[in-house]
């Protein structure tokens, strides 16, 4: 099987056009190259959705590492999290990735994608509160059968290309049911730089193929499992605003 590469992309302007929402496909076969997958951009000036395989963009799989959005809005509005540098000291479990080798702070593992981290942070956070929490959202299938760590970590949750821009878009918009101030944090980790003209790159790059070939050897069994599968099918999402 070939490796699949999706691409979530949601792209973000000031203005506001306010026709119909069109959708457009586009092949890019040729951008993809050996991989196959899908490609979903929604420009929201001109209210148009551009897709590649439009029916892979409706298809539900595991959000992984771009569940950490979500994970960090509820860890902030539930006060698990104080704010971006709320820390927890590393175990001392040596990892081949060496940036989770050592303490995190909410910015800092955002930006790794620590997932001891986020593990720890659903420990404290507890199943009763996702299930209170991610309903009341709309994220994909609402699944959290995987258990209270594992359940976002290619198990039981699952959400579409199309539902994950859905969500980006409802993020931007503050029309998630977070305080602002929870809402500002989560954006504010995410930024990756800003540029000229009041726009800003914004994202998380969760997989990257190449990289992950030499990453395996040291890890705890749950994290092999994780890269094995994201070596597999590597993802990388983009908000651009």
């Amino acid at each position: 099987m070939k490796p699949t590469y999706i691409l979530y992309l949601c792209v973000w302007l000031w203005s506001h056009a306010f026709a119909a929402e069109t959708s457009v496909e586009r092949d890019l076969t040729a951008e993809f190259g050996s991989y196959s997958g899908a490609f979903t951009l929604y420009d929201e000036a001109q209210q148009r959705w551009l897709r590649y395989q439009p029916e892979q963009c409706r298809i539900r799989s595991s959000p992984c590492s771009t569940f950490k959005i979500l994970n960090s809005l509820i860890a902030l509005e539930t006060g698990v999290a104080s704010g971006a540098d709320f820390t927890l000291p590393w175990d001392g479990t040596r990892r081949s990735i060496a940036s989770w080798n050592q303490n995190q702070t909410l910015r800092s593992a955002f930006s790794s994608s620590c997932v001891w981290y986020y593990q720890a942070l659903a420990t404290r956070i507890g199943l009763e509160r996702y299930h209170q929490i991610i309903p009341k959202v709309g994220y994909g299938n609402n699944d959290l059968k995987g258990g209270v760590t594992q359940f976002w970590l290619q198990s039981s949750l699952t959400i579409s290309p199309d539902e994950q821009v859905d969500f980006l878009r409802r993020l931007h918009a503050r029309r998630l049911p977070f305080a602002a101030k929870s809402v500002d944090t989560v954006l504010d980790i995410m930024t990756l730089s800003q540029a000229a003209l009041r726009r800003q790159a914004c994202g998380h790059g969760a997989r990257h193929h190449d990289a992950l070939t030499n990453r395996r050897d040291g890890l705890p069994r749950q994290d092999r499992k994780c890269l094995r599968r994201e070596k597999e099918r590597p993802e990388t999402w983009l908000v651009h605003r």
